[in-house]
């Protein structure tokens, strides 16, 4: 859950980001550098599969020679705008060496923040625990959610839901990827309840975290 990704498609500079964000994040937490998946459709899954917390960017994703297994036809500004047609709230940020791109710019809103790639070379200790942060505050938003959502499940299993109530539950369920088509609603409880059992594994750990964050 506490997982870091970048991706980029030049290996040396990747491991560079990936080596300063390591020394410096607080314990509990993992960090991971990948080439750009193949598809912009294959992002959404990757981070729900890999439990990702905090995506990464460079922006030229696209420089790998075409011949190399790292060559994409998309750029970062593409993965963060395909990522908020899914989650308006999942920590994004770019680190590039073109921060003044246009189309970079054009969709700032898409993202958390743009680094300048020297910037955050000489200011890693600052900048990293920013992103922790952003996905710290990511992490209690849906632990919120998870708790409304199961409130929901119960309250249609008791069947004592209102057609408001019933709105939010498959809002809920669609945007954390629990699928009420396939699943009875006690599936989906125990889901849920699998769900928050995990992230309560956590609340120590969160709790140690945010005193690191505090103190640097």
């Amino acid at each position: 859950m506490l997982n870091i990704a970048i991706i980029d498609d030049r290996a040396k500079l990747r491991e560079t980001i990936h080596r300063l964000i390591n020394a410096t994040i607080p314990e509990g937490w993992n960090c991971q550098s990948y080439p750009p998946l193949n598809d912009l459709d294959d992002y959404n899954s990757f981070i729900n599969n890999e439990e990702i917390s905090v995506l990464i960017l460079d922006e030229l994703l696209h420089e790998q020679a075409e011949d190399s297994d790292s060559h994409v036809s998309y750029n970062g500004h593409d993965v963060a705008n395909y990522m908020r047609n899914f989650n308006s709230e999942f920590p994004i940020h770019i680190i590039t060496s073109y921060k003044d791109n246009e189309a970079l710019n054009d969709s700032g809103e898409s993202f958390d923040s743009i680094y300048d790639r020297n910037e955050f070379i000489r200011n890693s200790e600052k900048i990293v625990p920013r992103l922790v942060r952003s996905a710290m505050r990511y992490i209690e938003t849906n632990e919120k959610k998870l708790a409304e959502l199961t409130r929901l499940s119960q309250k249609k299993a008791a069947d004592n839901l209102t057609q408001d109530e019933n709105v939010r539950l498959l809002a809920l369920q669609e945007e954390l990827n629990i699928k009420a088509s396939s699943s009875t609603v006690t599936d989906i409880v125990e889901i849920v309840s699998n769900i928050e059992s995990n992230l309560s594994t956590l609340d120590s750990l969160i709790k140690n975290i945010n005193e690191q964050l505090k103190e640097s």
